[in-house]
């Protein structure tokens, strides 16, 4: 565990992080699994009740290839990014073999709908407790909550944009039953093939960033060009403090 932003996260890699939550739902152990990206950064500056979901998550993995290189810069040893839709997947799969279920909630209903199909077609009925799309009000919440919890499954994965996931989570983890809550952002969309991912070599380089900025220039623009601006700023004035402090407690010769 270490300190980043002044956020504890964790440096388990991929597997290990997989491990971790699959160990914790047979113990039967709630998890909520955060991620942290430029923007997750800059929110937690701004919006508490981000900060606030964070801080009360299990596990925050670094999800944004920014985040690790900011870790490394500012000395805390990050193994690798684990990304949302990376680890989705493999619990998916680790589910199956575990004989849990999982529910998808986020996304348009033709968009979760298109998802849940493609899984049941790979792994069986019995893996899919359930999904619902993710356009809802918050006066609908509370049956939302009802109809994930009589599906009863094990996971549940939150394809919702941030911050409403997060205040999602906040406002009904103690009620919602599943072992597993856990956000995953537009996982929904590239699983479902409404939108590609990035190629792998711009993922590597910390460009899927961009590549979702061209798929959306519309919605994302302001996510990317601003906050990332932001993230930059709050990673320049971290590292001088960091100098700052090296400097005063070194011995002087």
């Amino acid at each position: 565990m270490n300190q980043l932003f002044g956020i504890t996260i964790n440096t388990l890699n991929r597997k290990e992080t997989a491990k971790f939550i699959i160990d914790r739902i047979i113990k039967g152990e709630k998890t909520i699994r955060e991620d942290l990206n430029a923007a997750k950064v800059v929110w937690c500056e701004s919006e508490g009740s981000v900060r606030q979901a964070v801080e009360s998550a299990s596990i925050v993995n670094p999800d944004g290839q920014s985040v690790v290189w900011a870790a490394r810069l500012l000395g805390i040893p990050i193994k690798e990014r684990v990304t949302g839709i990376d680890l989705m997947q493999d619990l998916i799969h680790l589910a199956s073999s575990y004989g849990f279920s999982v529910y998808f909630l986020g996304a348009h209903e033709d968009t979760v709908s298109t998802l849940a199909k493609s899984i049941v077609g790979k792994y069986g009925e019995q893996l899919v407790a359930g999904f619902a799309d993710g356009y809802f009000s918050q006066q609908d919440e509370q049956a939302v909550v009802r109809k994930i919890n009589t599906a009863n499954p094990d996971m549940l994965f939150i394809g919702i944009s941030s911050p409403k996931k997060e205040e999602f989570v906040l406002r009904n983890a103690s009620v919602l039953h599943a072992k597993l809550i856990m956000g995953v952002g537009g996982s929904f969309d590239v699983l479902s093939g409404k939108t590609s991912r990035a190629p792998l070599w711009m993922q590597n380089n910390g460009l899927e960033w961009f590549y979702r900025l061209i798929q959306e220039p519309k919605r994302m623009w302001k996510r990317y060009l601003v906050t990332n601006s932001q993230f930059i700023a709050i990673t320049l004035k971290e590292y001088i403090k960091l100098k700052l402090r090296r400097n005063t407690t070194e011995p002087k010769s």
